[in-house]
């Protein structure tokens, strides 16, 4: 006998932090909105109109357990959407609710990437996309295929393409990024990805297949987003690369121009599209201002055994001026630990980002997600520390971390560098951050920046929020060379 779906509660785990009051330290993550919440939430109103949804994003906001604690176990589901670096807590919090009753699904990249392992700690666990499997994951919660007590859980797989221009306009009322203040929105305008770079996360997510929303559904996400005064809207594009057919992302920019004159918007976008002058007069044109990018190395031979197959890191200074001459704020994403990176890795970074004009260095140690071949990799020369390391609880990874930060999310080394030591690669990507991040450096940028009062609130935040990241308990010398 069946039982309809009555409770739906949407969760995007974290890690246990005094906001979320799931724990004592406070890790610096950028504090950036999921997309994936949304969406889920109107996969449910789609499938059960009549379902009660709660969503909770825990890099800002606390779960609720009171209210979760007064729900029906055998109608209300547990939707948990998990990333590969927090595959510990997810565990941990998928236990608790099983302990309480309730079942669990989880998906997101860390069940595409692992699939049986995650079957081992949800009731059932999804590889793929959400629109291909949460209406069959609902049907079979209703049918009694599975409940708290099912482990290993069923396991949902699909390697098929969604047509995103049929993906509901996602359902963004019930979300909030924090306590305090709705984030402005990360919208998504394609999914897929042409490359394959040997230490992407994102290699076991999708295929080769480009797909799109229409201009349509993205004009109508917009529209659902918060208008600040002076009719500002604020948003940012997740796509891995917004900008993989240039053709239809000038068609989106030029109609984002039309209908939202006064909005500002950011994406991801790869080196080659940023190399394109046409396509980024006509981004600017339509309210593009912040463009992420994966420069990821300075060092050509680390860009060269990673696959970066468009990167020349000799012609990284004439794009950042194409971009800061169009006004665009840059944030630029750099990775340390590469085989060929050497001490001295960290000080030529540093001098790049300050002579180049970045506005935001965006740093992490590189890190051997599941699946991909760097993982395999490092797998097969023995050098990864606790291994899988994403399953490692909190303290480990202070020990990851070496005691000297909080920033288990991107100072920690999960493997054995080549060139340095672990710890030499922890404390050396968190000096290039306080060096670049300091007072005198900061205020430089921002003057160099400042258009508007709102831009210049807008990117001292950003800077702020990065600049966190890279705080340490102890002073960090600077790299020997």
């Amino acid at each position: 006998m069946s039982s309809p779906l009555t409770h739906a509660c949407i969760i995007n785990v974290s890690y246990p932090t005094k906001l979320n009051k799931r724990g004592t330290v406070e890790v610096p993550e950028m504090k950036v909105g999921a997309a994936t919440l949304p969406l889920l939430a109107a996969l449910v109103r789609q499938a059960r109109p009549d379902c009660q949804i709660r969503m909770w994003d825990e890099i800002g906001t606390a779960i609720d357990f009171d209210y979760i604690d007064g729900l029906p176990r055998e109608t209300t589901l547990m939707l948990l959407s998990v990333r590969t670096n927090l595959a510990f807590e997810a565990r941990a919090l998928a236990q608790r609710f099983n302990r309480d009753g309730f079942a669990v699904v989880m998906g997101g990249p860390h069940a595409s990437a692992c699939l049986n392992e995650v079957s081992t700690y949800s009731n059932a666990a999804v590889h793929g996309e959400a629109e291909a499997h949460l209406p069959n994951v609902i049907d079979a919660f209703e049918a009694r295929a599975f409940n708290a007590a099912t482990s290993p859980g069923l396991r949902f797989k699909s390697n098929d393409d969604c047509d995103l221009t049929r993906s509901p306009l996602p359902e963004r009322s019930l979300y909030r990024h924090s306590d305090t203040f709705m984030h402005p929105g990360v919208l998504e305008f394609g999914r897929g990805c042409q490359f394959r770079c040997t230490f992407c996360a994102s290699t076991n997510l999708y295929t080769n297949s480009l797909r799109y929303k229409s201009v349509e559904q993205v004009l109508a996400e917009i529209a659902t987003l918060p208008e600040y005064p002076g009719g500002f809207r604020v948003c940012f594009f997740g796509d891995d690369n917004f900008a993989s057919s240039h053709l239809r992302a000038k068609e989106l920019a030029r109609a984002i121009g039309k209908h939202y004159p006064r909005s500002i918007w950011g994406l991801a976008m790869t080196i080659g599209s940023a190399n394109d002058g046409k396509l980024l007069d006509a981004l600017v044109e339509g309210g593009m201002r912040y463009a992420f990018i994966g420069f990821d190395s300075v060092v050509q031979e680390s860009l060269t055994t990673a696959q970066k197959t468009l990167a020349r890191a000799s012609q990284f200074n004439p794009l950042v001026t194409q971009l800061k001459s169009r006004g665009v704020f840059v944030i630029a994403a750099l990775v340390f630990g590469f085989d060929e990176d050497k001490p001295d890795v960290f000080a030529r970074t540093l001098h790049w980002a300050v002579e180049s004009g970045v506005d935001v260095v965006n740093l992490n140690v590189l890190r051997p997600y599941p699946s991909s071949p760097l993982y395999s990799r490092f797998q097969q020369e023995g050098r990864l520390f606790h291994d899988p390391w994403w399953l490692q609880s909190f303290e480990t990874r202070m020990q990851m971390v070496h005691g000297i930060t909080a920033n288990v999310s991107g100072a920690m080394t999960t493997f054995r560098p080549k060139q340095m030591s672990a710890r030499q690669l922890t404390e050396g990507t968190l000096w290039v951050g306080q060096e670049f991040y300091n007072l005198r450096r900061t205020g430089v940028r921002l003057l160099r920046n400042m258009k508007s009062v709102p831009a210049l609130m807008v990117d001292a935040l950003t800077n702020y929020f990065y600049a966190r990241e890279y705080k340490s308990y102890v002073p960090v010398a600077p790299p020997v060379m």
